[in-house]
């Protein structure tokens, strides 16, 4: 039992290692800005410069600087050491990896309690097209979350395209969350290949680890529990290509002019990046997230889609970029801003994505479909459903 807890314990903190590796990157940012030569802000074409997060990211390339390698080498060889145990202490008696994360990551009352089943993991979703996720041989290093059944052909299908937190490649640990989304009648389309659990699943011991098949056997590879290290915009701006060469459309009909970017923690700074100058993208999602540095705050003007802030309240690191970024938005952007005191990892990480999978339909159902329904969940605080009610602390400006 011990060596399936350290693996699973080695994973979740090798997944947390670019949270901490941001945190560390923004206090030499803020160190580094009052000596800074002033340089001239330039316009850049593209998204996509090569580094970590794009244009609004970390500033180092896709491939993790040698300091950051290193500190991975250390926790990986920590979390595999006979001092675990005493490391631990009553953490590893009761095995519950939310107590791990919240040892390690800032999480607010909002954080989900307790350990996802299997059967939580692999529900197909609270909407009225079941979902699941899939492979495609033809877009390489991605998950497709898609309906098991093509919606009605009057149902225009909207397309996410999602990054990760720490920017990896690893395309199930956000799986209930995107399943849900998924089940509303969308396509998502994750960063990396399948087999990375969330880090509060409950693993079976047959599964070695790993995050297993629905009945609990072992479907996936060792190598495919970090997936594929560390993602690029290229990947994002790829599944936007696939879908729009029409490779999509045996899973219903999917309307080419209205995607999603959004991501979690790094993986929001990809999505800024991925919708820069994109007028496909017509909604940006950031997830407890938000520019870093603040030199890059100016590109914010460029940015011509609606942008969605989901925040995890003061305590989350992420918090306090969002609020500046909202504030920077050009006018006239159809901005949302929604803060539930969960911390730094949102709700995403139980059946359906929580309360975080909950709201975001109701935002894009209103934002894509004119939902009334959705948009008096975020604007109504008397309706049923309210966020408010659900303890939500929402703003909205530019959309009716």
């Amino acid at each position: 039992m011990l060596r399936y807890l350290r693996l699973s314990i080695t994973i979740t903190i090798l997944s947390l290692l670019p949270y901490f590796v941001m945190r560390i990157q923004t206090l030499i940012l803020s160190a580094t800005a009052a000596i800074a030569h002033p340089q001239a802000a330039s316009i850049p074409v593209s998204g996509d410069n090569g580094e970590m997060g794009g244009i609004f990211g970390m500033g180092f390339s896709s491939s993790p600087p040698a300091w950051a390698s290193g500190i991975g080498s250390a926790l990986s060889s920590f979390a595999s050491s006979s001092g675990l145990s005493s490391a631990f202490g009553s953490l590893t008696a009761n095995v519950d990896p939310n107590t791990i994360i919240s040892k390690l990551v800032p999480a607010g009352p909002e954080y989900p309690k307790g350990k996802m089943t299997l059967a939580d993991f692999y529900d197909p979703g609270s909407g009225p097209y079941p979902a699941h996720f899939i492979t495609e041989e033809t877009l390489g290093n991605h998950t497709i979350y898609k309906p098991k059944t093509p919606p009605p052909s009057n149902i225009k299908m909207p397309v996410l395209i999602w990054g990760n937190g720490g920017c990896t490649s690893s395309g199930t640990p956000y799986a209930p969350f995107l399943t849900e989304v998924a089940s509303h009648g969308y396509i998502c389309i994750a960063n990396g290949p399948p087999g990375g659990a969330p880090p509060t699943l409950d693993l079976p011991k047959e599964a070695g680890g790993l995050l297993p098949g629905p009945n609990g056997e072992k479907i996936y590879a060792k190598e495919a529990a970090s997936g594929a290290g560390f993602a690029k915009i290229k990947d994002m701006l790829d599944a936007i290509t696939w879908v729009v060469a029409g490779n999509a459309a045996k899973y219903g009909t999917i309307d080419i002019n209205s995607f999603i970017t959004a991501g979690s923690s790094c993986g929001g700074l990809e999505a800024y990046s991925a919708a820069y100058h994109n007028d496909r993208v017509k909604l940006v999602g950031v997830y407890n997230s938000g520019v870093i540095d603040a030199k890059k705050k100016y590109l914010l003007k460029e940015m011509k889609a609606g942008i969605a802030y989901f925040q995890g309240g003061p305590q989350d690191p992420g918090y306090a970029n969002s609020e500046a970024d909202y504030a920077l938005l050009p006018a006239g952007v159809p901005a949302f801003k929604a803060s539930l005191d969960s911390g730094h990892m949102g709700t995403f990480f139980t059946k359906q994505g929580g309360k975080y999978g909950r709201t975001s339909v109701a935002l894009f159902e209103w934002f894509f479909r004119g939902d009334q329904k959705g948009k008096a969940m975020w604007t109504d605080p008397a309706s049923e459903g309210s966020m408010v009610k659900e303890k939500w602390n929402v703003t909205t400006k530019n959309f009716s």
